[in-house]
């Protein structure tokens, strides 16, 4: 009996081993700019849409989508200075937020139906978001799709927030750049195989 029952600890051992060293089904590794990074998939099971020109009380639950609609909407002209602040990783600057605002009413003001070449006009669906984590930081790629085709852009975790907002230096800014471009085409690659399956991204709707 206490043979049966050691074999039956040593075959348990074994499956937990094999069940923590084999890496979730929505993940991948892949090196960036010499940068050894994890890369987590994941895509909404509802759609996820906004538009460019949203109501000035209308403010979404999730800091993420509030984050990605702070350049993708005129949402910053019903935001306070702090608020846009409080997403944004360059030092506080009043004028510039008031440049964003201006910025972003401009861009957007040219929505109506008569702007049918408008690439601004219509809805914007959030496809699909890949979490990169490395020495670097925890960064966001996430893909849109609106009226002019796919945008591709990111985000950076700092404390929590996902706030917008380019690296520092060269390397940092490099990095970013490659991130954009190599981890969606590879995320496709691998998907198409069947390797990597996106988790819900409302797990991500903080």
């Amino acid at each position: 009996m206490k043979t049966i029952a050691l074999a039956y600890l040593s075959c348990l051992g074994l499956l937990t081993a094999q069940a923590i060293s084999q890496p979730a089904k929505n993940e991948f590794s892949m090196e960036i700019e010499g940068v050894k990074c994890l890369v987590k998939a994941y895509r909404p099971t509802t759609p996820i849409v906004f538009e460019p020109m949203v109501d000035k009380d209308f403010r979404p639950k999730s800091q993420l989508v509030l984050a990605i609609m702070l350049t993708h909407s005129d949402i910053s002209s019903y935001m306070s200075d702090e608020e846009i602040f409080a997403l944004v990783r360059a030092k506080p600057d009043k004028e510039l937020a008031q440049k964003h605002r201006s910025m972003m009413k401009t861009m957007f003001d040219a929505t109506g139906t008569s702007a049918a070449d408008n690439p601004w006009k219509g809805k914007y669906v959030v496809d699909q978001a890949l979490v990169v984590e490395s020495e670097k930081g925890k960064f966001l790629v996430y893909q849109l799709t609106t009226q002019g085709g796919k945008l591709t852009e990111s985000l950076k975790n700092v404390a929590g927030k996902w706030l917008i907002g380019g690296e520092d230096g060269d390397a940092g800014r490099n990095f970013q750049k490659s991130i954009l471009e190599l981890v969606p085409a590879e995320f496709a690659k691998r998907h198409k195989a069947s390797s990597v399956e996106p988790l819900p991204l409302e797990v991500l709707l903080n």
